[in-house]
């Protein structure tokens, strides 16, 4: 079975043992995850099972050696969520600010604050990442860089993903990355701006000042987010499959 040959059927999380380690340690990744489940326009339906689809797909990982920090953007809904079902696990955070603007970076840099990962990457609240996603980035960081990006897959339709080729620059010189598709070292003295496209900023400042590769084996981010026509990913049958065309 090829690399994108695979169904996953369920995000039940039967007998996982819970982690060695603990707040204070450092540890190879931290996982930001900002969280604001309340209407704004284009967002997903169903926020609250999609949140907790996404928290699950964290706690699933093959790779141990890392943490969840869990920003609620002023939002109730996801400090109620965490307290009846998260509270109790030893490699999640969570931190409470109050509700920013629209695109703001504040509620990224305060979970990069009290994040204590090597390496930073993130998850949308109505993501997921497949169960190898971080051992897979893991396996490719290289001592001479600073940060990698890497390939994800998007939604398409009917519970189907594609695999979304990024890049530094496409045929139009544009960006093809987002913060689903980055991991960089905590040690970068850099701050998430605010606005629309603030992910792009940041990524260009990276790219302007950091050593950086491509991994070459895609990852297992799987991106719901961006608006398509008709529904989006069912997440009350999460059985999918990926095409390649």
């Amino acid at each position: 079975m090829g690399q994108d040959e695979w169904l996953i059927k369920s995000t039940q999380v039967g007998g996982l043992m819970p982690p060695t380690f603990f707040f204070g340690e450092t540890m190879k990744i931290s996982v930001i995850m900002a969280s604001y489940l309340g209407y704004y326009p284009n967002c997903a339906d169903k926020r609250e099972k999609r949140f907790i689809f996404s928290v699950n797909s964290f706690l699933k990982q093959t790779f141990k050696d890392a943490e969840l920090v869990i920003v609620s953007d002023g939002c109730y809904l996801t400090e109620k969520i965490y307290n009846e079902k998260f509270k109790d696990k030893n490699n999640i955070k969570f931190i409470k600010i109050p509700k920013t603007e629209a695109f703001s970076g504040d509620s990224r840099n305060k979970g990069i604050e009290i994040a204590v990962g090597d390496f930073l990457c993130f998850l949308d609240s109505d993501d997921f990442f497949a169960e190898y996603h971080l051992e897979r980035l893991n396996n490719q960081i290289i001592e001479d860089m600073d940060w990698a990006y890497f390939d994800d897959y998007s939604y398409v339709a009917h519970n189907l993903f594609r695999k979304r080729k990024t890049g530094v620059l496409d045929s139009k010189e544009r960006m093809v990355i987002g913060s689903c598709s980055i991991i960089y070292k905590r040690s970068i003295p850099i701050k998430w701006e605010s606005g629309y496209g603030h992910d792009h900023v940041l990524i260009k400042k990276l790219i302007e000042k950091y050593k950086f590769v491509k991994f070459q084996i895609p990852s297992g981010y799987f991106v719901c987010h961006i608006p398509v026509p008709g529904p989006g990913f069912n997440v009350d049958k999460p059985t999918f499959g990926i095409i390649s065309r």
